[in-house]
C-alpha cells in the first residue's frame, strides 16, 4: 500500500473516532502527503504565502472547500452540525 493511501485512510479512521485527541474548539488538523501538498500549492499558492493573514486566510478557505475533507484528522465543528443534520461526510 502506498503512503498517501495510508495517510488518507488514516485520517478517515481519526475523523471517526479512532484514537483521535480531543481538540480545543477551533482547532482543526490535517495530515497531507507530501505529493498532494505540492498540489495543493499550485491550486492553493497563498497557503505558503510569507505573510501571516494572507496565509491564515487561505488555510480557512481551503479548510471549508470540500477538497479539505480526506485530509482534516478531526473534523470541525460545522462539519459536525452538517452531518448530524443528514449530510454525510467522507
Amino acid at each position: 500500500m502506498n503512503e498517501r493511501k495510508l495517510i488518507l485512510d488514516n485520517n478517515a479512521k481519526l475523523r471517526q473516532g479512532e484514537g483521535a485527541r480531543r481538540l480545543e474548539d477551533g482547532e482543526v488538523t490535517f495530515r497531507i502527503p507530501t505529493k498532494d501538498m505540492k498540489v495543493l500549492q499550485r491550486i492553493y499558492p497563498e497557503l505558503v504565502s510569507k505573510e501571516h493573514d494572507i496565509r491564515l486566510a487561505a488555510w480557512k478557505k481551503f479548510r471549508s472547500s470540500p477538497v479539505a475533507e480526506k485530509y482534516l484528522v478531526v473534523r470541525t465543528p460545522a462539519q459536525v452540525k452538517r452531518s448530524q443534520r443528514g449530510i454525510i461526510i467522507k
